[in-house]
């Protein structure tokens, strides 16, 4: 039983320096990763919740997120989708199933570049045609 303390001890002993550097290695590889992600900043003032989607240069489409209406919601574009080519929004409104005035139409953007280091911020106006798409590079 003391030399299984004694062992457990010597093992716990001898990983205590290594911890510093992995906790350095989990820090960079978290920093690298936020680094990658696009940032899609939406603003919405439409009457209805949205949903917002991105569509890859190989047509396949990735649901970002849903913004309720009257807030604002970061959302985040994986690096993978940006860096397969031009990426397009779309934005398509969520209204409650109960609701009478049903729309069932979006808007889309052109194709976007976003190479790293750039953000989207997205306005929707109390028109869906209303709104604004502009992308935005980020630090120097």
């Amino acid at each position: 039983m003391m030399r299984t303390k004694t062992m457990v001890l010597a093992l716990a002993l001898a990983a205590v320096p290594a911890a510093p550097t992995l906790a350095a290695e989990v820090e960079s590889a978290a920093a690298t990763a936020e680094a990658e992600v696009r940032e899609v900043r939406v603003v919405n003032h439409y009457r209805h919740p949205v949903l917002i989607d991105a569509q890859d240069a190989h047509g396949k489409m990735h649901r970002l997120g849903r913004v309720a209406r009257g807030h604002l919601k970061f959302l985040e574009l994986p690096a993978e989708i940006a860096e397969r080519g031009a990426v397009r929004l779309k934005v398509f409104a969520s209204p409650p199933v109960w609701a009478l005035g049903y729309e069932d139409y979006g808007i889309r953007s052109d194709d976007l570049e976003l190479p790293e280091g750039t953000a989207v911020n997205v306005w929707l106006g109390t028109e869906l045609t209303r709104s604004q798409i502009q992308v935005e590079r980020q630090g120097g």
